[in-house]
């Protein structure tokens, strides 16, 4: 009996939390993996009218941790959910030029970059908009990650990311080597779509 009264506690919870949700400007990205990978999953971009969200910290093995995203401010929540990855390692992960995922990915182009800055960390002043913290996969090859942008946007503008591709790498991004945080091969892409 309280199972049941807990559900329902909880659905009303989450449904009150879906309209907060679904306000504003709005975009995801279907990735696929290339050749020789069975990655899959769902990039979301998510630009509210203002509201609070209660997110996963940068990967899956994170504790939970509250992301204010308010669309006054600019801020863009960012959330991945990946499957089929190697297990118990991280990714390279970067909103790249153009949203052209055919073949090896490489008409993807190079990070999104439209301040010309150098490539790094998303806590430094010089970085490229395009930069993201590096997913990591647990155990079973799963990664759910997310991240507050002040930079990025999903309304038209400059650095908004719709018809640009997200970019899975085989490697970590170290931050540090240009162009690109020697990350490796592109191992899995999605077009960002409003």
């Amino acid at each position: 009996m309280w199972g049941r009264w807990i559900a329902l506690a909880a659905a009303v919870a989450l449904s009150g939390g879906c309209d907060t949700l679904s306000k504003g400007p709005y975009a995801q990205a279907n990735v696929e993996g290339g050749e020789g990978s069975r990655a899959w999953g769902r990039v979301s971009f998510h630009q509210p009218e203002g509201g609070t969200f209660i997110g996963e910290g940068t990967s899956y093995k994170a504790p939970l941790a509250t992301a204010a995203a308010d669309a006054s401010t600019g801020k863009l929540y960012v959330r991945a959910d990946i499957n089929g990855l190697p297990p118990n390692r991280k990714f390279g992960f970067h909103i790249h030029e153009k949203g052209d995922c055919t073949g090896d990915f490489s008409g993807a182009g190079g990070h999104f970059n439209p301040g010309g800055k150098p490539h790094g960390p998303q806590n430094s002043p010089d970085h490229h908009v395009g930069d993201l913290p590096n997913l990591e996969s647990n155990g079973e090859g799963v990664a759910v990650w997310s991240f507050v942008s002040d930079q990025l946007t999903v309304s038209p503008g400059p650095n908004s990311v719709v018809g640009r591709a997200v970019i899975i790498h085989e490697k970590p991004d170290d931050y540090r080597t240009q162009p690109a945080g020697n990350s490796g091969a592109r191992i899995a892409c999605g077009v960002i779509r409003e």
